[in-house]
Protein backbone atom coordinates (compact mmCIF):
# COMPACT_ATOMS: atom_id res chain seq x y z
CA UNK A 1 0.00 0.00 0.00
CA UNK A 2 1.61 3.79 -0.79
CA UNK A 3 1.05 6.24 1.47
CA UNK A 4 0.94 9.71 1.50
CA UNK A 5 4.76 10.91 2.51
CA UNK A 6 3.52 14.86 2.93
CA UNK A 7 0.32 17.06 3.34
CA UNK A 8 0.81 19.86 1.09
CA UNK A 9 -1.91 21.99 2.47
CA UNK A 10 -6.02 20.92 2.98
CA UNK A 11 -6.61 19.91 -0.54
CA UNK A 12 -3.34 18.72 -1.74
CA UNK A 13 -1.12 15.73 -0.97
CA UNK A 14 2.87 14.97 -2.38
CA UNK A 15 3.11 11.11 -2.77
CA UNK A 16 6.51 8.93 -3.39
CA UNK A 17 6.30 6.53 -6.31
CA UNK A 18 9.63 4.85 -7.13
CA UNK A 19 11.32 7.63 -8.00
CA UNK A 20 8.22 9.46 -8.97
CA UNK A 21 6.59 12.66 -6.97
CA UNK A 22 2.66 12.27 -7.50
CA UNK A 23 0.28 15.23 -6.27
CA UNK A 24 -3.04 13.95 -5.63
CA UNK A 25 -6.11 16.84 -5.14
CA UNK A 26 -7.99 15.71 -1.97
CA UNK A 27 -11.44 16.14 -1.05
CA UNK A 28 -13.42 15.30 2.11
CA UNK A 29 -16.91 14.33 1.83
CA UNK A 30 -18.97 12.29 4.53
CA UNK A 31 -15.94 11.10 6.04
CA UNK A 32 -14.34 9.93 2.95
CA UNK A 33 -11.09 11.16 0.90
CA UNK A 34 -11.87 11.57 -2.95
CA UNK A 35 -9.36 12.02 -4.83
CA UNK A 36 -10.57 13.00 -8.30
CA UNK A 37 -6.81 12.45 -9.87
CA UNK A 38 -3.27 11.94 -9.79
CA UNK A 39 -0.99 14.30 -11.82
CA UNK A 40 2.37 12.69 -12.88
CA UNK A 41 5.56 14.46 -14.60
CA UNK A 42 5.89 11.92 -17.42
CA UNK A 43 3.33 11.89 -20.04
CA UNK A 44 3.64 8.11 -20.82
CA UNK A 45 2.29 7.66 -17.74
CA UNK A 46 -2.27 7.62 -16.19
CA UNK A 47 -3.80 7.01 -13.05
CA UNK A 48 -7.25 6.20 -12.98
CA UNK A 49 -9.24 6.33 -9.89
CA UNK A 50 -11.19 3.78 -9.16
CA UNK A 51 -12.53 4.10 -5.42
CA UNK A 52 -12.15 5.69 -2.54
CA UNK A 53 -13.15 4.73 1.01
CA UNK A 54 -11.92 6.05 4.56
CA UNK A 55 -8.45 6.81 4.12
CA UNK A 56 -7.80 4.56 1.48
CA UNK A 57 -7.87 5.49 -2.52
CA UNK A 58 -7.39 2.99 -4.94
CA UNK A 59 -6.21 3.82 -8.39
CA UNK A 60 -5.26 1.94 -11.74
CA UNK A 61 -1.79 2.97 -13.25
CA UNK A 62 -0.95 3.01 -16.86
CA UNK A 63 2.46 3.12 -18.08
CA UNK A 64 2.98 3.41 -21.99
CA UNK A 65 6.79 2.45 -23.23
CA UNK A 66 7.99 0.73 -25.80
CA UNK A 67 6.77 -2.62 -24.75
CA UNK A 68 3.37 -2.04 -24.83
CA UNK A 69 0.76 -0.96 -21.81
CA UNK A 70 1.11 -1.88 -18.66
CA UNK A 71 -1.34 -1.46 -15.85
CA UNK A 72 -1.28 -1.74 -11.82
CA UNK A 73 -3.29 -1.26 -8.95
CA UNK A 74 -2.17 0.92 -6.58
CA UNK A 75 -3.98 1.75 -3.17
CA UNK A 76 -2.91 4.88 -1.50
CA UNK A 77 -2.47 5.51 2.27
CA UNK A 78 -3.66 9.27 2.88
CA UNK A 79 -3.72 9.38 6.76
CA UNK A 80 -0.71 7.22 7.91
CA UNK A 81 1.54 8.86 5.85
CA UNK A 82 5.20 7.69 5.52
CA UNK A 83 8.23 8.32 7.79
CA UNK A 84 10.03 11.69 6.64
CA UNK A 85 13.16 10.32 6.35
CA UNK A 86 11.79 6.99 3.98
CA UNK A 87 10.30 6.17 1.55
CA UNK A 88 7.12 3.71 1.36
CA UNK A 89 5.66 1.40 -1.63
CA UNK A 90 2.31 -0.38 -1.09
CA UNK A 91 3.06 -2.14 2.47
CA UNK A 92 7.38 -1.38 2.79
CA UNK A 93 8.64 1.01 4.36
CA UNK A 94 11.95 1.39 3.32
CA UNK A 95 14.51 3.80 5.55
CA UNK A 96 17.95 2.36 4.61
CA UNK A 97 20.74 4.29 4.12
CA UNK A 98 19.20 7.59 5.15
CA UNK A 99 22.21 7.23 8.32
CA UNK A 100 19.66 7.20 11.23
CA UNK A 101 20.70 7.07 14.69
CA UNK A 102 17.23 5.92 15.52
CA UNK A 103 14.15 3.95 14.31
CA UNK A 104 11.65 6.59 13.09
CA UNK A 105 8.20 7.55 14.60
CA UNK A 106 5.21 6.46 13.58
CA UNK A 107 5.81 3.53 10.71
CA UNK A 108 2.39 2.87 9.73
CA UNK A 109 0.89 0.01 11.45
CA UNK A 110 0.06 -2.42 8.72
CA UNK A 111 3.69 -2.57 7.28
CA UNK A 112 4.80 -5.25 6.35
CA UNK A 113 8.26 -4.87 5.57
CA UNK A 114 10.56 -2.61 7.16
CA UNK A 115 14.00 -1.72 5.80
CA UNK A 116 16.15 -0.48 8.56
CA UNK A 117 19.36 -1.50 7.21
CA UNK A 118 22.86 0.68 6.32
CA UNK A 119 22.37 3.41 9.21
CA UNK A 120 23.73 4.19 12.62
CA UNK A 121 20.83 3.20 14.91
CA UNK A 122 22.99 1.66 18.31
CA UNK A 123 19.88 0.41 20.27
CA UNK A 124 16.19 -1.04 19.77
CA UNK A 125 14.61 0.37 22.48
CA UNK A 126 10.87 -0.93 23.92
CA UNK A 127 8.18 0.59 22.52
CA UNK A 128 9.71 1.51 18.64
CA UNK A 129 7.88 -1.47 16.58
CA UNK A 130 5.23 -1.42 19.15
CA UNK A 131 2.13 -2.02 16.92
CA UNK A 132 4.12 -3.55 14.12
CA UNK A 133 1.31 -6.36 13.78
CA UNK A 134 1.70 -7.27 10.51
CA UNK A 135 5.31 -7.07 9.99
CA UNK A 136 6.79 -10.08 8.78
CA UNK A 137 10.36 -8.59 7.60
CA UNK A 138 12.23 -6.59 9.62
CA UNK A 139 16.30 -5.49 8.72
CA UNK A 140 18.23 -4.13 10.86
CA UNK A 141 21.48 -5.26 9.30
CA UNK A 142 24.60 -3.34 8.75
CA UNK A 143 23.82 -0.67 11.66
CA UNK A 144 25.88 -0.25 15.25
CA UNK A 145 23.62 -1.87 17.63
CA UNK A 146 24.82 -3.18 20.69
CA UNK A 147 21.64 -3.59 23.08
CA UNK A 148 18.09 -4.49 22.57
CA UNK A 149 15.18 -4.36 25.19
CA UNK A 150 14.14 -7.52 25.94
CA UNK A 151 10.53 -6.59 24.71
CA UNK A 152 11.55 -4.95 21.85
CA UNK A 153 10.01 -7.73 18.99
CA UNK A 154 7.02 -8.61 21.16
CA UNK A 155 4.57 -7.32 19.09
CA UNK A 156 5.97 -8.86 15.89
CA UNK A 157 4.01 -11.74 16.21
CA UNK A 158 3.54 -12.28 12.40
CA UNK A 159 7.52 -11.30 11.61
CA UNK A 160 9.07 -14.80 9.47
CA UNK A 161 12.27 -12.77 8.73
CA UNK A 162 15.18 -11.39 10.97
CA UNK A 163 18.31 -9.36 9.89
CA UNK A 164 20.88 -8.56 12.92
CA UNK A 165 23.29 -9.02 11.01
CA UNK A 166 26.76 -6.83 11.25
CA UNK A 167 25.83 -5.39 14.04
CA UNK A 168 27.40 -5.05 17.93
CA UNK A 169 25.76 -7.70 19.66
CA UNK A 170 27.63 -8.98 22.56
CA UNK A 171 24.72 -10.85 24.56
CA UNK A 172 20.75 -11.12 23.63
CA UNK A 173 17.87 -11.06 26.40
CA UNK A 174 16.49 -14.75 26.70
CA UNK A 175 13.17 -13.98 26.06
CA UNK A 176 13.98 -11.08 22.91
CA UNK A 177 12.24 -13.61 20.81
CA UNK A 178 9.87 -15.51 22.40
CA UNK A 179 6.75 -14.28 20.85
CA UNK A 180 7.75 -14.32 17.05
CA UNK A 181 6.71 -17.55 17.24
CA UNK A 182 5.96 -17.47 12.98
CA UNK A 183 9.75 -17.29 12.47
CA UNK A 184 11.56 -18.86 9.82
CA UNK A 185 14.88 -16.83 8.94
CA UNK A 186 17.49 -15.03 11.65
CA UNK A 187 20.69 -13.74 10.91
CA UNK A 188 22.98 -12.67 13.92
CA UNK A 189 25.83 -13.34 11.66
CA UNK A 190 28.75 -10.78 12.30
CA UNK A 191 28.23 -9.82 15.66
CA UNK A 192 30.91 -9.96 18.55
CA UNK A 193 28.12 -12.64 20.73
CA UNK A 194 30.25 -14.50 22.93
CA UNK A 195 27.58 -16.75 24.50
CA UNK A 196 24.09 -17.61 23.42
CA UNK A 197 21.15 -17.84 26.47
CA UNK A 198 19.91 -21.06 26.41
CA UNK A 199 16.08 -20.21 25.71
CA UNK A 200 16.88 -18.28 23.33
CA UNK A 201 15.16 -20.28 20.34
CA UNK A 202 12.46 -22.20 22.40
CA UNK A 203 9.76 -20.71 20.81
CA UNK A 204 10.83 -20.62 17.13
CA UNK A 205 9.47 -23.61 16.05
CA UNK A 206 9.03 -22.80 12.50
CA UNK A 207 12.89 -22.06 12.20
CA UNK A 208 14.65 -23.20 8.90
CA UNK A 209 17.47 -21.10 8.57
CA UNK A 210 19.81 -19.95 11.38
CA UNK A 211 22.91 -17.89 10.58
CA UNK A 212 25.38 -17.42 13.85
CA UNK A 213 28.78 -17.43 11.69
CA UNK A 214 31.53 -14.52 12.12
CA UNK A 215 31.06 -14.33 15.89
CA UNK A 216 33.11 -15.07 19.28
CA UNK A 217 31.19 -18.02 20.53
CA UNK A 218 33.27 -20.20 22.34
CA UNK A 219 30.70 -23.03 23.67
CA UNK A 220 26.73 -23.50 22.71
CA UNK A 221 24.21 -24.67 25.44
CA UNK A 222 23.11 -28.06 24.57
CA UNK A 223 19.11 -27.65 24.59
CA UNK A 224 19.68 -24.35 22.09
CA UNK A 225 18.44 -25.94 18.69
CA UNK A 226 15.87 -28.65 21.09
CA UNK A 227 12.59 -27.26 19.68
CA UNK A 228 13.95 -26.50 16.38
CA UNK A 229 12.64 -29.71 14.46
CA UNK A 230 12.68 -27.72 11.08
CA UNK A 231 16.19 -26.55 11.05
CA UNK A 232 17.69 -27.01 7.81
CA UNK A 233 20.44 -24.71 7.47
CA UNK A 234 22.87 -23.84 10.33
CA UNK A 235 25.57 -21.66 10.24
CA UNK A 236 28.17 -21.66 13.06
CA UNK A 237 31.25 -20.82 10.80
CA UNK A 238 34.01 -18.69 12.21
CA UNK A 239 33.40 -18.73 15.70
CA UNK A 240 35.59 -20.04 18.75
CA UNK A 241 34.28 -23.36 19.04
CA UNK A 242 36.30 -25.96 20.62
CA UNK A 243 33.95 -28.46 21.09
CA UNK A 244 29.78 -29.07 20.23
CA UNK A 245 27.78 -30.38 22.97
CA UNK A 246 26.75 -33.89 23.11
CA UNK A 247 22.87 -34.28 21.60
CA UNK A 248 23.38 -30.71 20.23
CA UNK A 249 21.74 -31.66 16.75
CA UNK A 250 18.96 -34.55 18.19
CA UNK A 251 16.29 -32.70 17.19
CA UNK A 252 16.92 -31.31 13.90
CA UNK A 253 15.81 -34.42 12.28
CA UNK A 254 15.28 -32.05 8.66
CA UNK A 255 18.83 -30.88 9.02
CA UNK A 256 20.28 -30.48 5.16
CA UNK A 257 22.99 -27.79 5.44
CA UNK A 258 25.71 -27.36 8.42
CA UNK A 259 28.93 -25.25 8.31
CA UNK A 260 31.02 -25.22 11.03
CA UNK A 261 34.42 -24.21 9.12
CA UNK A 262 37.11 -21.91 11.08
CA UNK A 263 36.45 -22.98 14.80
CA UNK A 264 39.11 -24.76 17.12
CA UNK A 265 36.91 -27.76 17.10
CA UNK A 266 39.13 -30.96 18.53
CA UNK A 267 36.79 -33.47 18.58
CA UNK A 268 33.61 -34.19 17.15
CA UNK A 269 30.54 -36.03 19.42
CA UNK A 270 30.08 -39.69 17.76
CA UNK A 271 26.07 -39.11 17.82
CA UNK A 272 26.48 -35.89 16.45
CA UNK A 273 24.79 -36.83 13.30
CA UNK A 274 22.68 -40.22 14.23
CA UNK A 275 19.35 -38.50 13.40
CA UNK A 276 19.92 -35.85 11.01
CA UNK A 277 19.67 -38.46 8.02
CA UNK A 278 19.02 -36.25 5.37
CA UNK A 279 21.78 -33.92 5.69
CA UNK A 280 23.62 -32.83 2.38
CA UNK A 281 26.45 -30.76 3.16
CA UNK A 282 28.51 -30.62 5.95
CA UNK A 283 31.57 -28.14 6.23
CA UNK A 284 34.15 -28.79 8.83
CA UNK A 285 37.23 -26.66 6.98
CA UNK A 286 39.64 -25.12 9.34
CA UNK A 287 39.48 -26.81 12.40
CA UNK A 288 41.85 -28.94 14.91
CA UNK A 289 40.76 -32.53 14.12
CA UNK A 290 43.08 -35.31 14.03
CA UNK A 291 39.95 -38.12 13.72
CA UNK A 292 36.62 -38.55 12.73
CA UNK A 293 35.18 -40.71 15.57
CA UNK A 294 34.15 -43.99 13.92
CA UNK A 295 30.55 -43.89 12.70
CA UNK A 296 30.23 -40.64 12.93
CA UNK A 297 28.36 -40.28 9.10
CA UNK A 298 27.11 -43.52 9.18
CA UNK A 299 23.16 -42.44 9.18
CA UNK A 300 24.57 -39.76 6.03
CA UNK A 301 23.86 -41.93 3.75
CA UNK A 302 22.75 -38.96 0.73
CA UNK A 303 26.02 -36.82 2.06
CA UNK A 304 26.54 -34.78 -1.20
CA UNK A 305 29.50 -32.67 0.25
CA UNK A 306 31.90 -33.13 2.81
CA UNK A 307 34.82 -30.26 3.30
CA UNK A 308 37.36 -31.62 6.23
CA UNK A 309 40.64 -30.00 4.70
CA UNK A 310 42.76 -27.55 7.10
CA UNK A 311 42.59 -30.27 10.26
CA UNK A 312 45.98 -32.19 11.36
CA UNK A 313 43.91 -35.46 10.58
CA UNK A 314 46.41 -38.14 10.69
CA UNK A 315 45.75 -41.38 7.50
CA UNK A 316 46.07 -43.96 9.79
CA UNK A 317 43.42 -42.56 11.82
CA UNK A 318 40.61 -42.65 9.02
CA UNK A 319 40.58 -45.48 8.01
CA UNK A 320 37.21 -46.26 8.88
CA UNK A 321 35.82 -42.95 6.77
CA UNK A 322 37.95 -43.62 3.77
CA UNK A 323 36.42 -46.98 3.84
CA UNK A 324 32.65 -45.49 4.85
CA UNK A 325 33.33 -42.64 1.75
CA UNK A 326 34.22 -45.50 -1.01
CA UNK A 327 31.13 -46.74 -0.61
CA UNK A 328 29.00 -43.38 -1.17
CA UNK A 329 28.98 -42.99 -5.07
CA UNK A 330 27.09 -39.33 -4.51
CA UNK A 331 29.53 -37.78 -2.19
CA UNK A 332 32.45 -35.59 -3.60
CA UNK A 333 34.56 -34.49 -0.52
CA UNK A 334 38.06 -32.58 0.06
CA UNK A 335 40.40 -33.63 3.18
CA UNK A 336 43.93 -33.75 3.30
CA UNK A 337 46.25 -36.31 5.94
CA UNK A 338 49.47 -37.09 6.91
CA UNK A 339 51.37 -40.42 7.09
CA UNK A 340 55.09 -40.17 7.06
CA UNK A 341 55.64 -37.13 7.81
CA UNK A 342 54.23 -36.20 4.33
CA UNK A 343 50.22 -34.82 3.60
CA UNK A 344 48.21 -36.21 0.96
CA UNK A 345 44.23 -36.24 -0.14
CA UNK A 346 42.75 -38.95 2.11
CA UNK A 347 41.43 -40.63 -0.79
CA UNK A 348 45.15 -41.53 -2.08
CA UNK A 349 46.92 -42.61 0.64
CA UNK A 350 47.27 -46.66 1.46
CA UNK A 351 45.97 -48.46 4.12
CA UNK A 352 48.51 -50.94 4.17
CA UNK A 353 51.19 -48.10 4.89
CA UNK A 354 49.77 -47.89 8.01
CA UNK A 355 51.92 -48.36 10.64
CA UNK A 356 50.28 -47.86 13.77
CA UNK A 357 52.24 -46.63 16.79
CA UNK A 358 51.71 -48.58 19.42
CA UNK A 359 53.50 -47.63 23.11
CA UNK A 360 54.61 -50.39 25.49
CA UNK A 361 53.26 -51.56 28.51
CA UNK A 362 54.80 -53.42 31.75
CA UNK A 363 53.75 -57.10 32.87
CA UNK A 364 52.17 -57.28 36.35
CA UNK A 365 54.81 -57.52 38.51
CA UNK A 366 56.54 -60.75 39.24
CA UNK A 367 57.60 -61.48 43.06
CA UNK A 368 60.57 -63.64 43.86
CA UNK A 369 61.04 -65.42 47.49
CA UNK A 370 63.46 -64.33 50.08
CA UNK A 371 67.12 -64.85 49.87
CA UNK A 372 67.00 -66.70 53.33
CA UNK A 373 65.15 -69.03 55.09
CA UNK A 374 65.06 -66.93 58.40
CA UNK A 375 66.32 -63.56 59.64
CA UNK A 376 66.60 -60.90 57.12
CA UNK A 377 67.25 -60.87 53.24
CA UNK A 378 66.50 -59.35 50.33
CA UNK A 379 63.22 -59.69 47.80
CA UNK A 380 63.61 -58.80 44.32
CA UNK A 381 60.42 -58.09 42.07
CA UNK A 382 60.68 -58.17 38.62
CA UNK A 383 58.20 -57.11 35.33
CA UNK A 384 58.85 -57.29 31.71
CA UNK A 385 57.43 -54.63 29.27
CA UNK A 386 55.85 -57.23 26.89
CA UNK A 387 52.09 -56.00 27.70
CA UNK A 388 51.83 -54.90 25.21
CA UNK A 389 55.96 -54.68 23.99
CA UNK A 390 56.55 -51.31 22.06
CA UNK A 391 56.17 -51.00 18.06
CA UNK A 392 55.86 -49.04 14.98
CA UNK A 393 57.77 -46.46 16.51
CA UNK A 394 55.37 -46.33 19.98
CA UNK A 395 57.65 -45.66 23.11
CA UNK A 396 59.17 -47.90 25.57
CA UNK A 397 58.04 -48.30 29.01
CA UNK A 398 59.07 -45.71 31.58
CA UNK A 399 60.97 -47.12 35.20
CA UNK A 400 62.29 -50.31 36.08
CA UNK A 401 62.71 -53.82 35.31
CA UNK A 402 63.05 -55.13 39.01
CA UNK A 403 62.61 -53.34 42.23
CA UNK A 404 64.58 -54.60 45.70
CA UNK A 405 62.87 -54.41 49.06
CA UNK A 406 64.07 -56.10 52.56
CA UNK A 407 62.40 -59.31 54.09
CA UNK A 408 62.66 -60.86 57.38
CA UNK A 409 61.48 -64.22 57.77
CA UNK A 410 62.07 -64.15 62.13
CA UNK A 411 64.65 -64.83 64.26
CA UNK A 412 66.57 -67.92 63.34
CA UNK A 413 67.13 -70.51 66.07
CA UNK A 414 70.01 -71.28 67.40
CA UNK A 415 71.10 -74.57 66.23
CA UNK A 416 70.60 -73.36 62.61
CA UNK A 417 72.61 -69.88 62.98
CA UNK A 418 74.21 -68.82 60.25
CA UNK A 419 76.27 -66.47 62.20
CA UNK A 420 79.51 -67.07 63.66
CA UNK A 421 81.28 -66.13 67.11
CA UNK A 422 85.33 -65.84 66.16
CA UNK A 423 87.42 -66.77 69.69
CA UNK A 424 84.16 -68.00 71.35
CA UNK A 425 84.15 -70.82 69.45
CA UNK A 426 84.58 -74.33 71.38
CA UNK A 427 86.73 -77.43 70.30
CA UNK A 428 83.48 -79.47 69.58
CA UNK A 429 82.02 -76.91 67.82
CA UNK A 430 85.41 -77.20 65.37
CA UNK A 431 84.73 -81.00 64.69
CA UNK A 432 81.13 -80.23 64.35
CA UNK A 433 82.03 -77.88 61.36
CA UNK A 434 83.86 -80.33 59.78
CA UNK A 435 81.64 -82.32 57.44
CA UNK A 436 82.80 -85.38 56.49
CA UNK A 437 85.68 -86.11 59.21
CA UNK A 438 85.56 -88.52 61.29
CA UNK A 439 88.39 -89.96 63.86
CA UNK A 440 90.53 -93.26 62.30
Amino acid sequence: MHRASQLLDSSNILFQYGALQLTASVAHVDNNFAVPQLTSPSPHEIFLQVSSCDHLATFIHIYQGKRGTRKHLIKWDLVNGCPSSCSCTVTTVDCSKRSLTEIPANIPSNTTILRLDENFITTVGSNVLSGLTSLTELNLAINRISSIDADAFSDLKEVRSMDLSYDKLVSLPQSLLSTNTKLDTLSLMRNQLESLPEGLLTFNTNLQYLDLSFNKLVSLPQSLLSTNTKLDTLYLTRNQLESLPEGLLTFNTNLQYLYLSNNQIERLPEDLLTLNTILLELYLYGNNLVSLPEGLLSSNTILTRLDIRRNPLICCLMIEFKEWASNQLQLQYQGTCTILNKTININDFNTTDCIIPVDGGWSPWFNSSCSVSCGEGVKIQSRTCDNPPPSGGGLPCVGSETETSLCNLGKCPESCSHSKKGSDNKPEDDLDNKAGTFPP
